[in-house]
């Protein structure tokens, strides 16, 4: 939780693509407690070039 800042967002923001088919789903973990939100507004296109971009943000995901 402590490195959820209006830059990582604005950054993963970036990556909402209209084309996108993926759906955003969260897990911010903060002294032991897991908060879950969910995105059927927002998507992303999985290509590599997010997956990479992803990467650099430093950011753990996976897709189901």
């Amino acid at each position: 939780a402590n490195e959820v800042n209006e830059e990582l967002m604005t950054s993963l923001f970036d990556l909402v693509d209209e084309r996108g088919k993926v759906s955003l789903a969260f897990r911010i973990k903060n002294n032991g407690k897991t908060i879950k939100a969910t995105s059927q507004r927002y998507k992303l296109q999985m290509d590599e070039s997010t997956k990479k971009k992803m990467d650099d943000l430093g950011l753990k995901f996976r897709f189901n």
